[in-house]
């Protein structure tokens, strides 16, 4: 951050957080889910260890979706709320 600037408003701030945690997750759930069908190759269980890692990426995927959708109405909101802010100068 550069001398004069000015710093984002917490709530933004905290959801780009979230975006970023978000993504993070899912990587990591996506590259645990390939250890496990790598260590579940060949025996009976594979079945259901491919049903939750489905389930867990489409988790992901949600979550992913919602942090962005929470940080889009965070920056709405910062914006409605500077422009009253100024309103009455």
């Amino acid at each position: 951050m550069a001398w004069g600037e000015k710093k984002q408003p917490r709530a933004v701030r905290n959801a780009a957080k979230a975006v970023d945690n978000a993504y993070q997750r899912q990587e990591d759930t996506a590259e645990n889910g390939r250890q496990m069908r790598q260590a579940m190759r060949g025996t009976s269980q594979i079945h259901q260890t491919i049903r939750s890692g489905n389930a867990a990426d489409r988790s992901a995927k949600r979550n992913v979706k919602n942090a962005e959708k929470a940080y889009d109405k965070a920056v709405q909101k910062a914006a409605e709320k500077a422009a009253k802010k100024n309103r009455g100068r």
